[in-house]
């Protein structure tokens, strides 16, 4: 048993809960009565957690990396299936407790852990079923990228979904979904056939092309603002083996980068790509091409040849192995990332990210390039999902880490100057999962013309703002 019957709280933290995005208590968190926990407790299929159980901090922190020290909700609940979830939300809603939603925990900017509020932790919630005669594959969004490519990847199958295979299925899924085989199979969602949701009221909908349109187009890219996702039906498409690996170089970062500007123009769709600059004039490039294996070698080799590498581990290898699969150990500590959008690289992108790269002390942070938008992912209708794509955005992340609850100031402070100095040459709107910013404007930039047809669903199927700890469309 998760949760004493002996030790329930009777009251939660009295510190005021200063929720996402602007929104501010005034009060102090309301107080959870015994009897109301109990009855919860007993309702669900899946575990609960209040302060004082044991497990309680090892289940707050999760197996994401972002940050979360400092964050302590009132109780955390960890469904077994959607109407656990349901359950979950109407009892947040009775007590007056705010709700954070967290898939994989990889967020930025931690919105997704609340404090002193409900905690819905979907990391039981993780069964994956592939059904190898139509190419489909149905998951619970509590999973990791990596466990559904796992499965898929017996069939010689894959997912389009994130870069790293420790991701939530569900974060990736509803900010839009980029990933090594975007410009070949387009983005996350436009792979998405079917999802079940739960909405601010505790009705269980099915939504897809047919069923709820209106809610599935909204949570393709629109992000957790309409419900809680407790599973979805993807398109799997044909993968069995991929060119892959990383190529590093000791080199003019500048230089490289003009070089690696024009070979992005020139990107096949089969070819998906991310750039690490690392300070002391290295820099290293992961490749996953996806295509014919001959035709493959002749298009990476530009770059393999570029100068004398100080490694080239690329390699023909199974498309799971390129991703690196999850364990059940949790992976490693904490990233502080702060990130967005650029154009094309030009020389006023350039030079800066040259100059912030060779200046960040050894082992503070690195500067990743990378989620070049091209090919079949820029081809869909720009109306069809609330996911903007603009050929030839290049997506950028400041990232420091490490180990342990203590937050080093010095790599905290080293990401956000790099980043504010970014942002001087970068775009304004940027994608929804890569933004950084908890400023209403930044919101609708991201959306662009979407913003006003999400702001109506928002009215439609959360007229409270019941999911607020997101990237949060305004009611």
């Amino acid at each position: 048993m998760n949760v004493s019957r002996r030790k329930v709280l009777a009251t939660a933290s009295a510190a005021p809960f200063i929720a996402s995005f602007g929104y501010h208590a005034a009060a102090a968190a309301p107080a959870l009565k015994k009897a109301a926990v109990e009855k919860l407790r007993s309702s669900l299929q899946g575990r609960l957690y209040l302060p004082e159980s044991a497990d309680y901090p090892r289940i707050n922190r999760g197996d994401g990396v972002a940050p979360v020290d400092g964050k302590h909700p009132a109780l955390i609940v960890q469904p077994m299936n959607a109407q656990d979830i349901s359950r979950a939300i109407i009892f947040a809603r009775e007590a007056g407790l705010p709700i954070g939603v967290r898939s994989g925990g990889h967020d930025a900017l931690g919105a997704s852990t609340t404090v002193d509020g409900l905690q819905i932790d979907l990391a039981l919630m993780n069964g994956v079923e592939i059904f190898a005669t139509n190419g489909t594959g149905h998951i619970q969004t509590g999973a990791r990228s990596g466990v559904l490519n796992a499965a898929a990847q017996k069939h010689d199958l894959a997912a389009a979904l994130g870069m790293m295979g420790h991701v939530g299925i569900g974060g990736v899924t509803l900010g839009g979904g980029i990933g090594w085989l975007c410009g070949r199979d387009g983005a996350t969602v436009d792979n998405l056939l079917a999802a079940e949701v739960v909405t601010a009221d505790g009705k269980v909908l099915t939504t897809s092309a047919e069923e709820n349109p209106d809610l599935f187009w909204a949570i393709r890219g629109g992000g957790g603002n309409f419900g809680v996702a407790s599973n979805f039906t993807f398109r799997l498409r044909k993968v069995g083996t991929v060119l892959g690996g990383t190529v590093a170089f000791k080199t003019d970062a500048a230089k490289f980068m003009r070089f690696f500007g024009d070979y992005l123009k020139a990107s096949p769709d089969h070819l998906d790509t991310a750039l690490i600059l690392v300070p002391g004039g290295r820099v290293a490039v992961r490749v996953c091409w996806s295509g014919d294996v001959e035709e493959g070698e002749r298009i990476l080799r530009p770059l393999r040849n570029y100068a004398t590498p100080l490694a080239d581990a690329i390699k023909v290898m199974p498309y799971e192995g390129f991703i690196e699969a999850p364990t059940a150990a949790p992976m490693y500590g904490n990233h502080h990332t702060r990130s967005g959008a650029l154009g094309l690289l030009n020389d006023k992108v350039i030079p800066t990210l040259a100059r912030l790269a060779d200046s960040a002390p050894e082992g503070v942070g690195t500067i990743g390039l990378m989620h070049y938008m091209h090919g079949a992912m820029c081809r869909v209708d720009q109306n069809a999902t609330p996911f903007i794509r603009q050929e030839g955005n290049i997506l950028y992340a400041a990232t420091t880490s490490w180990e342990g609850p203590v937050h080093p100031e010095d790599k905290k402070t080293w990401v956000q100057k790099t980043y504010e100095e970014i942002r001087k040459v970068a775009r304004a709107q940027t994608y929804i999962n890569y933004l950084s910013e908890d400023d209403e404007k930044w919101v609708r930039n991201a959306y662009g013309p979407h913003y006003a047809k999400l702001q109506k669903l928002k009215r439609t199927y959360d007229p409270t703002n019941v999911f607020r700890g997101n990237r949060n469309i305004r009611v």
